[in-house]
């Protein structure tokens, strides 16, 4: 991005969700403004209180281990896979099986855990999660412009 304003191209730019980080700011500066990108984690802000609660439950546990660090998409996208994985373990009881975990993650529908958000599993859709949004750099801050889209 930095690049492309460097050879002084002021187009649209719209990349992915791996870029909706920290990092992704702090290196990009001032080029980055505009940038939109999508997201699958909402972001906590004063308007969405319930999930800012979660999110800083996901800050507390995830700085236990990583004192004074801010957590990347990879880690969020990491802690996500471990709550889903978890959970499903949880439910597939004390012995659990391959088959009892599969069992166990098709009752998930529309399940949220701490970041995890509107996960569904069934017999014949195992995408998980199935809904993104779109936000923007503002002020070097990502701002959501669009509300969930969600594949059918």
């Amino acid at each position: 991005v930095t690049q492309i304003k460097q050879y002084g191209m002021n187009i649209p730019i719209v990349t992915i969700y791996p870029n909706a980080d920290p990092a992704f700011i702090q290196l990009g500066g001032k080029a980055v403004e505009g940038v939109i990108l999508t997201g699958w984690v909402p972001i906590p802000t004063k308007d969405n209180p319930d999930f800012t609660a979660k999110f800083d439950q996901y800050l507390k546990i995830y700085q236990k281990s990583y004192p004074n660090e801010i957590p990347s998409s990879y880690a969020a996208a990491g802690f996500i896979a471990a709550e889903v994985f978890s959970h499903a373990l949880e439910l597939a009881g004390p012995n659990p099986t391959r088959d009892g975990l599969v069992n166990a993650l098709d009752t998930f529908d529309n399940w949220n855990g701490i970041l995890s958000q509107d996960i569904t599993f069934t017999p014949t859709d195992r995408e998980g999660k199935t809904s993104m949004y779109f936000m923007k750099i503002e002020n070097g801050t990502f701002v959501p412009i669009s509300g969930w889209i969600t594949l059918k």
